[in-house]
């Protein structure tokens, strides 16, 4: 997946869903897109949109990553 960001960037005016691409130089396999998120902050409220990928953890673990998620539910402390 990627954010609103990278696709008004890479893909304007265009539907990004299944297009391909690749990170760095096209010897690896290339990424196919399969959705966009919204744009979202990570640091700062007053940080400017860019352009973010998402993968799934299984295809790119890492060290460090961020986990994310939405609920409608009323948060609670454990």
């Amino acid at each position: 997946m990627v954010n609103q960001q990278f696709a008004e960037v890479y893909y304007p005016k265009q539907n990004p869903v299944g297009k391909r691409f690749w990170i760095g130089d096209r010897k690896g396999q290339a990424l196919e897109i399969v959705g966009v998120a919204k744009n979202t902050k990570y640091v700062s409220l007053a940080e400017p949109p860019f352009t973010a990928i998402y993968q799934p953890l299984q295809q790119n673990a890492q060290n460090r990553m961020t986990l994310m998620l939405e609920s409608y539910a009323t948060p609670r402390r454990c």
